[in-house]
């Protein structure tokens, strides 16, 4: 499943990405996937000081101000590709 999964991010980063930028999208996935381990340590910290059904629920809200503020500052990020190869 991990490399069906791996397969699947791919295509979509490729497909929602101009061939001008394809190097610099799949240097971002590899540095995100490659960083993952060390930033995991983090919540496992806190969910042994605070509990994980704590540290879950701030994650989970943590996750969705960020959302909600990248929502805004870059509204652009809200239309897909499709719509901005009609205009």
């Amino acid at each position: 499943m991990s490399a069906s999964f791996g397969v699947l991010q791919t295509t979509l980063l490729l497909m929602t990405t101009g061939p001008e930028v394809h190097g610099r999208a799949l240097g971002m996935q590899a540095l995100a996937t490659g960083i993952m381990p060390l930033f995991s340590l983090i919540p496992g910290l806190v969910a042994h000081d605070i509990g994980v059904s704590a540290t879950t629920q701030v994650s989970g809200l943590l996750l969705a101000i960020l959302l909600l503020v990248l929502a805004v500052r870059v509204p652009e990020l809200l239309t897909s590709s499709a719509d901005q190869r009609q205009k």
